[in-house]
């Protein structure tokens, strides 16, 4: 009878841990199941808001020039792709506990939505071109030459894009112009893609997967990310590279591999040059860690190096800008004068805007890359502590290649300090270096991060176009600049050459009749000399000439020089309006936001 009773008694027991159990798991399950509801609730008035704020931009096209893309687009855009980009990285982060393929999914098509969204900007309010000032326009001029000339010309040195540009216009039957506003949101697909991949092919738990993925929302590459510029095109392929190389155990990723290696020296040749840089590396951890597989080996370094150089041999002046290259960094490291290098340029730059101008500007750009860099430093601590073995070649990758980037800043003039600052192409490691560090914290820790990556999300929202809010005017193009421009190329004397300011005669001809028509008629659209400074502190109503040329003057620059740059002390607004007092000068043409003049010599001012 005891032992029954003991029975019973124990059985109760259970019966009743059961019932406990039972209640704290319905409990739970219910308040899961109205989490989800909420997040659905949430993701589902993000979604109405975004479409209300596409409407009221459909339904107010910009009219003209904008001098600042934010406070011409209207509040509620702003505050629903926010809301939108926050939304999807919680989705993101609530389905790590409940391991939920549904929230992931939505949580990820939300965020990628979103940054197409961002990255649409100008083509949504119908701008014509975002910074044609630059590269931009001879790019869009490149693709026109491919369709114009069934051919890539000799001065086009890495036509990757050029060609893609210029097939997807042909196959469409629309303008390169028009492929080049869509081109950008390819390749941002193919990127946040590509870093989910990336992340899954080095075998980790699925937190580290999620956590990539959360790096990855913010969009580096303030300015460019919404350009073709060939720079980011090429960066952006590189995690689908990295991804292939994880997976080249299988001959099919292998293929993928040594095909992108063949094409990559055709995007952009620094790119291609730090990119050997990582396949060294990646080659030298693997040879000293002994590692069983191999991701890179010798042959497929010398593919690449074999095709590069035969493609920069052949084009000479790549090769006469590598040698360059190469003596500047010589002349530094042997303390010669090597003239202006890109860390020069960078201080001259924050002369003119004033030092805490500069610095402010600067970390409105990068606060996202300074974040990441830090904690990417940090996560390779926790690498090399704990022996990590696949992410090693990442680790690696990313120190070397900064330390050559930051030695390319001090010692050379490759490239302006705006791009090299705003495209650092090791960047595209941070995300993963990030997710294994997320995974490696604690709660508390990770939480603080989580919200750093929502800070660097709202910094690279309001840093990714050109604004006053970073110091610099927004580089748009209108119809109006194309048809002024149109007007002077087709009319103007080809025999009497242009003065430059902010608008180069050179870049509306690229991107109206291609970059052949330019560099054929280089001596009558390319600037001479520059537009002169103080003009109106003269005491006489004469423009400093000393032959006959034409200059024009757009809205960006009106706006430009008497707004943002007002004290930086060169040009300025009554220097703009001083020109339509000079007897020597007579105005030409004008609609409103493209006026062209003719300057006559000093001795034929009557």
């Amino acid at each position: 009878m005891p032992k029954e009773s003991n029975v019973n008694k124990y059985s109760k027991i259970n019966l009743e841990l059961g019932n406990i159990i039972r209640f704290f798991e319905s409990k739970l399950q219910s308040r899961m199941c109205s989490i989800y509801k909420f997040q659905l609730l949430s993701t589902a008035i993000s979604f109405i808001l975004i479409s209300y704020s596409l409407l009221i931009i459909a339904r107010k096209p910009a009219m003209g020039y904008e001098i600042c893309i934010y406070s011409s687009t209207p509040l509620i855009f702003w505050i629903s792709l926010l809301f939108g980009l926050i939304n999807g990285m919680f989705l993101l982060w609530s389905s790590i506990p409940t391991r939920s393929s549904k929230q992931f999914n939505l949580g990820f098509f939300q965020i990628i939505f979103c940054n197409i969204l961002l990255v649409l900007l100008p083509k949504l309010k119908n701008y014509m071109l975002i910074m044609g000032r630059g590269d931009n326009a001879d790019y869009i001029g490149y693709a026109m030459d491919v369709s114009i000339y069934d051919n890539i010309p000799n001065y086009n040195f890495y036509p990757y894009t050029s060609v893609l540009i210029s097939q997807i216009s042909q196959v469409l039957d629309i303008s390169a112009l028009e492929v080049s506003k869509y081109v950008p949101t390819l390749f941002v697909i193919i990127y946040m893609l590509s870093i989910y991949c990336w992340a899954k092919s080095f075998k980790q738990n699925q937190n580290f997967i999620v956590y990539s993925v959360i790096a990855s929302i913010p969009l580096f590459f303030a300015w460019f990310f919404p350009t073709i510029y060939y720079m980011l095109i090429s960066t952006l392929i590189l995690p689908l590279l990295f991804y292939a190389l994880n997976k080249n155990n299988d001959y099919r990723y292998r293929i993928l591999v040594v095909l992108i290696c063949l094409v990559l020296p055709f995007t952009h040749p620094i790119v291609s040059l730090i990119f050997l840089l990582y396949l060294l590396c990646m080659y030298i951890e693997e040879t000293l860690s002994e590692s069983k597989s191999h991701k890179v080996s010798l042959r497929l370094i010398m593919i690449f190096l074999i095709t590069s150089s035969i493609w920069y041999l052949a084009q000479y002046a790549l090769t006469k800008n590598a040698i360059e290259i190469i003596e500047q960094i010589e002349n530094s490291l042997l303390m010669r004068s090597s003239g202006a290098t890109t860390l020069t340029l960078a201080t001259g730059y924050a002369n003119k805007l004033g030092f805490l101008t500069a610095i402010r500007s600067l970390l409105i750009m990068t606060f996202d890359e300074f974040t990441y860099y830090i904690f990417s430093l940090l996560s390779i601590l926790f690498i090399f502590k704990n022996s990590e073995k696949s992410l090693k070649s990442v680790s690696l990758c990313f120190v070397f290649g900064s330390i050559f980037y930051i030695f390319l800043f001090i010692s050379s003039q490759a490239h302006t300090p705006y791009r090299f600052i705003n495209l650092n192409v090791n960047m595209i490691f941070t995300p993963l270096l990030l997710g294994y560090l997320m995974v490696s914290l604690r709660k508390q820790y990770r939480i603080v991060l989580n919200l750093l990556i929502i800070l660097s999300v709202i910094t690279t929202v309001a840093s990714l176009y050109q604004s006053p809010i970073i110091t610099y005017p927004s580089d748009q193009f209108t119809s109006y600049d194309i048809y002024g421009g149109k007007w002077l190329v087709d009319s103007k004397n080809e025999n009497i050459p242009t003065i430059g300011l902010l608008s180069p005669l050179n870049r509306y001809s690229s991107l109206i009749y291609g970059s052949k028509y330019s560099s054929i008629h280089m001596s009558s659209v390319r600037p001479w000399i520059s537009f002169p400074t103080n003009l109106s502190s003269s005491e006489t109503e004469i423009f400093p000439s000393n032959f006959t040329q034409y200059f024009l003057i757009t809205e960006y620059e009106r706006q430009a020089y008497s707004t943002v740059w007002k004290d930086v002390g060169q040009v300025n607004e009554s220097d703009l309006a001083y020109v339509n007092s000079c007897m020597n000068v007579y105005h030409i043409y004008d609609n409103k936001e493209f006026s062209a003049y003719l300057a006559k010599s000093c001795k034929e001012k009557g």
